[in-house]
């Protein structure tokens, strides 16, 4: 269990991108320096698994001969180890998998561990960037805006990024807010890529609008800290609303 967390600290370290060496995020909070795993939990659930694995199938099919122009989450250019986790021996990486994070607080990680995330088009168009889907992010920075912590109980003044496994396929790139779920759920890409940090120069999002894209493979429990110290709790009421990891 501490080799995990280790791990995962490092793979944070990897993955903190900042943009154009701001301090704060934009609702005034200092942004971390450091994200140090406390705890991780990694999910055992064979159905969950097997949807993926169906998902992943499908999509490898309808990209066949299509993969020069796959784009490449900078997850896997950050870290060799999600790389290697994510490409066959033999036949490489068909469906564009890709390890991708999403922030919470630690009572919804472990929900959503064991039942994964669910798309719910009804009435979710309302403050969702590029469309009514599950929010995932290549940044740890970006992973964390979101994430926030749970005030008593187990986790504590911990916070909390579900560390998935995603089956990317064919992106459908925007820079300009909009719900593309159309593109998506017709067959001709397979998720959407929300490009903010050619748009304004912050972070791309990839934004999924089937259940079985995703498999979260980890929970993750974390402190934030600046300058080796541990950061204090920020204001509730600035933070952003969890699901909604927009740019």
């Amino acid at each position: 269990a501490a080799l995990l967390a280790q791990w995962v600290t490092n793979l944070f370290q990897e993955l903190q991108m900042n943009w154009h060496g701001c301090k704060r995020f934009w609702n005034g909070q200092p942004l971390a320096d450091r994200f140090v795993a406390v705890q991780c939990i990694r999910s055992e659930h064979p159905e969950l698994w097997d949807r993926y694995a169906e998902r992943r199938k499908a999509v490898a099919q309808a990209c066949q001969s299509q993969e020069s122009s796959f784009v490449v989450p900078k997850t896997m250019t950050a870290s060799r180890s999600l790389a290697e986790r994510c490409t066959h021996a033999k036949v490489g990486n068909p469906a564009n998998q890709a390890y991708l994070l999403h922030g919470t607080n630690p009572t919804s990680a472990v929900a959503i561990l064991n039942n994964s995330f669910t798309v719910d088009f009804a009435g979710k168009s309302a403050g969702t960037m590029f469309g009514p889907g599950i929010y995932l992010a290549e940044s740890s920075t970006k992973a964390d805006e979101y994430a926030r912590d749970d005030a008593g109980g187990e986790y504590d003044g911990l916070y909390a990024v579900l560390v998935c496994k995603a089956v990317l396929g064919r992106s459908y790139v925007t820079e300009q807010p909009g719900d593309f779920r159309e593109p998506v759920l017709n067959g001709d890409f397979d998720h959407v890529l929300g490009d903010r940090e050619k748009a304004v120069g912050t972070f791309r999002e990839f934004i999924f609008f089937h259940d079985a894209s995703i498999y979260p493979e980890y929970a993750v429990f974390y402190r934030r800290e600046k300058d080796g110290k541990t950061m204090p709790r920020p204001d509730r009421e600035t933070a952003p609303e969890l699901m909604e990891m927009e740019g």
